[in-house]
């Protein structure tokens, strides 16, 4: 009888374990993307060098969007990118409108209580280059009417 009722033990605790690990399983978002082949990246596409929107293609370029299209071959997924901005993509991610944020943004303390962060694949800091003879010689002169950089 012990013998028994420590098989019905057993199994019991196993199905608990796979149900526990099927539920987690199922929301996990690494899961969806698997399953569903598709990998919803948000990027905001104006930000140049990093994110940037081709104006001859159209097409959304740049390291991140570089990065999501080597992460979504290796999921074995179709990229899609969703554009959003520094303002709105904490609500995107949790709408579920992307998987993932990729873009070039600052992990602040704010941020980080509503999102989880990757280790940084990129560190720069904000610098301007512009010629010898141009009227930009300090960043006062950038954030001025009328000035294009």
């Amino acid at each position: 009888m012990r013998i028994i009722m420590g098989l019905i033990a057993a199994a019991f605790a196993a199905l608990i374990t796979t149900s526990a690990a099927e539920a987690q399983q199922t929301q996990s978002r690494l899961f969806e993307v698997t399953k569903s082949k598709k990998l919803r990246v948000c990027q905001f596409p104006l930000y140049y060098s990093i994110s940037f929107r081709d104006p001859k293609t159209g097409k959304i370029e740049g390291i991140d969007a570089d990065l999501a299209e080597e992460l979504a071959k290796e999921l074995d997924a179709k990229l899609e990118i969703v554009e959003t901005s520094f303002a709105s993509f904490i609500a995107d991610l949790q709408a579920g409108k992307c998987e993932i944020g990729m873009f070039g943004v600052g992990a602040t303390l704010k941020r980080a209580q509503a999102v989880e962060f990757s280790k940084p694949y990129l560190i720069t800091n904000i610098y301007v280059v512009t010629r010898k003879d141009g009227k930009i010689k300090k960043w006062e002169d950038l954030d001025q009417k009328g000035v294009k950089a």
